[in-house]
């Protein structure tokens, strides 16, 4: 499938921008156009938190979806830590269900 793009053999990028050659920046445009006609209004933003959101409750670590979102300052990622608690709790009741079986 990448072999039949337009750019093969004339830009080493598989999505350069028509006017300037380099890849592309930002994809703002591109959205409000896709999500106009989908009609929808969700915020770049919006799917972001969401998938963050699905990481914690997925159970990986906030510093996982520290990493994964790129955050420097991992306070950032505190903000999604209140949906890890279900997670927490989970762990919590095998390690009880382990000592019950030791005992």
């Amino acid at each position: 499938m990448l072999g039949e793009l337009d750019s093969k053999g004339k830009s080493p990028y598989l999505f350069p921008s028509p006017i300037t050659g380099k890849p592309y920046t930002a994809i703002t445009r591109a959205w409000y156009r896709l999500r106009k006609k989908a009609g929808v209004n969700v915020r770049i933003h919006d799917l972001r938190h969401t998938y963050a959101s699905l990481l914690v409750t997925g159970g990986r670590s906030l510093y996982e979806v520290q990493q994964i979102l790129g955050h420097a300052d991992p306070k950032l990622t505190m903000r999604y830590a209140h949906l890890s608690a279900k997670t927490l709790k989970e762990a919590a009741n095998v390690g009880s269900m382990i000592v019950k079986k030791a005992a």
